[in-house]
């Protein structure tokens, strides 16, 4: 144990204790902070950190975080020294403090300070610590969305594991999971290595060694606040590549990139709901809860560039990168070139435009049964169903959701749960559903085939309580149950 003191000798700033492991190795080092003074500093800065301990008597500090503190140390004793009325006791304090720091991390700084001032700055696995003050900003590139994005660091710590040595950094980033917006915790691992390795191929280094680093937090305070405009169902259009997630066989999930071209509904809700997984690396869960409209600048800056819904071409779940989203660019054209009778297009029309903006009053006799508007188009192959579907969509300004037949499948319970999710998620989308090639759904029922009985009585139970908009295609009209007519 030793004593870091004033030079009046009288009681003691620091006492600092080495832990020694049994084979008689240093295994950690603890500070006791006796400066009341010293103690509101460290507060001020590391509040709430692994490794301060305020409401412990006497206060306990990690000895790492007096390193990280030397130069707002430094900061705050230029400052006091040049005040009119200097606190003696606070200058004296924190000269304490940077003395145990010049003399137990004295190697350690003339390391840093060597390899981080080269034109290439970098470093050793030994002295990865060095870069990871808690509370500072971080940078990393996710290679799956092919953003950058900005952290804020809050612990560091090698662990072992069957793969090897790691360095496993956790951080902070603002996201909506679904239910509460707020600060998350995303962890990244840096594995070790031998000799030095530039900063700039790390998984992640501070942001302060990025090399555009005003332009990047500029821009990054732009994507934030237009992250925040997105919390509730958005759609919109992409390009290029998302990300999605699969368990592994142990239940750790795994990214896999996935291509998005076209059209998406971004819906964090409807993400967690229909795609729950315990742990998840794309949509971590809120910790700590926060006001999207109460947000500063840095805050913004921290908000998550993945936003999380459904791709209406991969008919696939997953992270779309927020760079590559832009609105959709609505047309006419497929509507205008429709070979059709001009009374027959102008119903079509109307009656999709009229459910979609909610302004008919019908409802059966039955409550909630008959609100749907259910269109069936029929024809042989080639005259134009599909794209009448299509242009129908386009010209009302409503989201399509195209699915064939096949997607449903055969099986009973599948075809009830596919169905379901479809329609829940269409009608609160304000989607036109398209079912394309729907024969099987359509066909008559007879006595002989209870199967298909059941799963046409299926569909037409779902059909009856559907409040959406719902287009279906055949070319067996002739052959449809009595119940569709």
């Amino acid at each position: 144990m030793k004593h870091f003191q004033k030079l009046d000798k009288k009681k003691p700033v620091l006492v600092v204790r080495r832990k020694i492991d049994n084979r008689g190795r240093h295994e950690a080092t603890e500070v006791d902070i006796r400066s009341a003074k010293l103690c509101g500093i460290l507060q001020e800065l590391y509040d709430g950190i692994n490794g301060l301990e305020i409401t412990r008597s006497p206060p306990f500090c990690d000895d790492r975080l007096l390193y990280h503190s030397y130069p707002v140390l430094e900061s705050c004793l230029l400052k006091e020294r040049a005040s009119q009325t200097p606190d003696e006791e606070l200058i004296q304090d924190i000269e304490v403090a940077l003395t145990f720091v010049h003399e137990d991390f004295a190697a350690t700084l003339a390391s840093t300070q060597a390899l981080l001032s080269k034109e290439q700055p970098s470093i050793t696995f030994d002295l990865l610590w060095t870069l990871f003050c808690p509370g500072s900003l971080q940078y990393s590139y996710d290679e799956y969305t092919e953003q950058g994005l900005i952290l804020k660091t809050q612990t560091f710590r090698v662990q072992q594991s069957s793969k090897g040595v790691f360095a496993v950094i956790q951080s902070h980033i603002i996201t909506h999971d679904g239910k509460d917006f707020g600060f998350a915790v995303v962890s990244h691992q840096i594995p070790q290595f031998e000799g030095t390795r530039k900063l700039q191929d790390l998984a992640i280094y501070p942001l302060r060694y990025y090399p555009q680093e005003t332009q990047l937090c500029i821009k990054a305070i732009a994507r934030g606040k237009r992250f925040v405009t997105m919390l509730d169902y958005t759609y919109l259009e992409t390009t290029g590549s998302a990300v999605y997630e699969v368990s592994t066989s142990d239940l750790n999930p795994e990214r896999r990139r996935f291509t998005a071209n076209g059209r998406v509904m971004i819906d964090p809700a409807s993400y967690r709901a229909w795609q729950p997984m315990i742990i998840s690396l794309i949509n971590p869960t809120v910790e700590y809860f926060l006001i999207p409209a109460k947000l500063t600048d840095e805050e913004y800056m921290l908000c998550n560039p993945i936003l999380l819904g459904f791709s209406f071409v991969a008919k696939r779940w997953g992270g779309f990168p927020l760079d590559r989203l832009t609105d959709v660019e609505w047309t006419s054209k497929p509507f205008d070139s429709l070979v059709l009778d001009p009374k027959r297009k102008e119903l079509v029309h109307g009656m999709v435009n009229q459910h979609s903006k909610g302004t008919s009053d019908f409802d059966d006799v039955v409550e909630g049964k008959g609100k749907g508007l259910i269109g069936l188009l029929c024809g042989p192959p080639g005259c134009g169903k599909t794209l009448t579907a299509e242009a129908v969509a386009e010209v009302t300004r409503c989201p399509l959701y195209c699915l064939s037949a096949g997607e449903l499948g055969t099986e009973l319970n599948d075809v009830e749960r596919k169905l379901t999710q479809v329609l829940e998620l269409a009608q609160r989308w304000k989607a036109v559903v398209l079912l394309d090639e729907a024969d099987v759904f359509l066909a008559q029922r007879d006595s002989t085939d209870i199967r298909r009985n059941a799963l046409v009585a299926i569909f037409l139970r779902k059909l009856e309580y559907y409040q959406g908009i719902l287009i279906l295609t055949t070319n067996l009209i002739t052959h449809c149950d009595a119940a569709f007519e």
